[in-house]
Formats: structure tokens, C-alpha cells, sequence
């Protein structure tokens, strides 16, 4: 009876991007698309200074999409660490006062680059 009830109702694509985000796996997606950071580190073995490459991290991501794409956006990393599906809110993106999906996000560094 209950599958009779629903089967007409579809949800709009966003009210899907309200249930589908906020994963840690969209946080490592901008991190894999987004540019890296070289860091000068000491290597202990060797008694030298070295560039080491480093992904942006969550503060690091939220401010170059605000500083370069004007996205303000909300990125929610909390959950287990072994699991990129895990906890956390749904991540939040806004461009003068209009919602973007994280994949208009995406879409949009891609297309731009960095």
C-alpha cells in the first residue's frame, strides 16, 4: 500500500542534491581538481629543506573558491576518516545569494580552470 502511495512522487534534482551531499568524498573531489600547495619541509635524513606537494585543506579549499570563483560555500568534513561517505551536513554553495549543486561547482572549475 505503501508503494502505491509514492509511486507517482519524483523528487526535483534539487531536492536529490539536498539528500545526496555533504560527503567527505565531495571535499576530496575539490581537492583533486583544485591546485596543490608546495610546502618547504626539512627532510631529517638528508639535513635539507625540500618542496613537498600538499592538497588544499578544508579552510584553504573554502577561501579559494571564495576568493576565485566569489563561491561562498560551506564544506562539512566531519564523520570517520576511513569512510569518505560519512557524516557530516550537506555541503553549501552560493554565488550572490543563488544555491549552486556541488556539481555546477565542479562543473564550473573545470570548465575555468584554476
Amino acid at each position: 500500500m505503501a508503494e502505491d502511495k509514492f509511486s507517482n512522487e519524483l523528487m526535483s534534482d534539487d531536492e536529490l542534491d539536498n539528500v545526496a551531499g555533504g560527503t567527505k568524498s565531495e571535499f576530496k573531489e575539490l581537492q583533486r581538481i583544485l591546485p596543490k600547495i608546495t610546502d618547504r619541509i626539512w627532510n631529517d635524513v638528508n639535513r635539507c629543506y625540500e618542496d613537498a606537494e600538499r592538497p588544499l585543506n578544508r579552510d584553504e579549499v573554502v577561501r579559494y573558491l571564495q576568493d576565485r570563483y566569489l563561491i561562498i560555500a560551506d564544506i562539512q568534513t566531519s564523520g570517520s576518516w576511513w569512510n569518505p561517505f560519512s557524516g557530516g551536513a550537506n555541503n553549501t554553495y552560493k554565488r550572490n545569494g543563488e544555491s549552486l549543486t556541488h556539481a555546477q561547482v565542479v562543473a564550473e572549475i573545470k570548465s575555468l580552470g584554476y
